[in-house]
Order: C-alpha cells, then structure tokens, then sequence
C-alpha cells in the first residue's frame, strides 16, 4: 500500500518535473521568437544601408561625382542600352556609358522609387525619371558584398515614347510611305518600258 505521503511526493515530483519542462519550452520559445527579432532588426539595418546607398548614388548622378559612382559598380556590372551597343559589360565600360548619360541627364527628376529586398544581400530599385522632353524608367540590381557594401551590378533604362507621337499615325504614315515608294518605283519601271 501506497501511503499518504508517497502520493503527495509523487505529486510533488511531477509538478516539478511539469513545471521545468513548461519553463524549458517557455524558454525556447522566447529564443525563437528574439531570434526572429534579431533577423528582423538586421534585415532593416540592412535596407536602410542600401537605401542611403542608392541615395548617395542618385545625388552622385546628379552631381556628375563620377569617382564615387566608380565605387559602388560592381566588377561584374552589366548594363541594357537602347543605343549601340546595347550590352555593356564591366564597371569600366559600364562607367564611360554612366558619363555620358550624366551629360545628357541635366535637370533629372525622379519619382515613384521602390525598392524590393529579394533577401538579405540582394535587392531591386526601380525609379521613374524626367529628363526635360524625355522620360523613362530605370531598374537597378543591387548586391551586397562582403568588404564593399551594396554595389550595383545591373541597370536597365527604358524611354517613354514621347507623348505627342501617335503611334497609329506614326505605322499609318511608314505603310503609307512604302506604298508610295512601291509605286513610284512601278511607275518608273513602266515608264522604262
């Protein structure tokens, strides 16, 4: 026979054992949940060292700093163009065509920005910008790298077709253009006849 007293230690054992565990699972949950805590505050640290970045890179644009754009282009950067030769690979190349396009860029406004962290050492920046009659929009690929910071490793610009031409009568005039030309050609070959 079991006497009172070895009930209520058996008692008192299991509540101890049930409250241990409770404080162990209390305490892993707590160290899951400050572990997300600290990936979240690392992953806003991290956005806000890009947006100053692609801040400092546009003002730098805007400046004509080309020194400190030199910087942040990537080794690897690439470049769409909608101008020969449309591919440009390598910061060096990459800054020469950026020079350029500072040149023609004077009195750039930009607007609608947005950036979208793909993880923590990858993000897109896209912006639209207005450029006197001219008007587009820009993409930026940016990485981070170790011992560098975020750098730039792709851009891509496209130009809005600007709003007074109207496309319908732009494709109306070339056909009726051709048709003109197909026939003063068959003109000319009668007339040879």
């Amino acid at each position: 026979m079991v006497s009172h007293m070895d009930q209520i230690f058996a008692f008192l054992v299991i509540l101890i054992i049930v409250t241990a565990l409770g404080l162990m699972y209390k305490s892993w949950l707590e160290k899951r949940q400050g572990g997300k805590v600290i990936v979240k505050k690392k992953d806003e640290i991290i956005s806000n060292m890009l947006k100053k970045r692609v801040g400092d890179y546009i003002s730098d644009f805007a400046g004509k700093n080309l020194e400190d754009i030199g910087a942040v282009l990537a080794k690897d950067f690439t470049m769409l163009t909608r101008n020969s030769p449309y591919r440009i690979d390598g910061n060096k190349d990459g800054l020469n065509f950026i020079q350029k396009a500072m040149e023609e860029a004077a009195g750039q406004t930009i607007f609608d920005q947005k950036m979208t962290m793909i993880n923590s050492d990858a993000a897109v920046y896209t912006f639209n910008w207005q450029r006197g009659s001219n008007s587009g929009k820009t993409s930026h690929v940016w990485r981070y790298i170790d011992g560098h910071g975020w750098q730039l490793v792709h851009e891509h610009t496209s130009y809005n077709m600007p709003a007074q031409i109207d496309v319908n009568q732009l494709i109306g005039n070339t056909v009726k253009q051709s048709i003109e030309n197909v026939v003063d050609k068959l003109k000319e070959i009668s007339d040879k006849k």
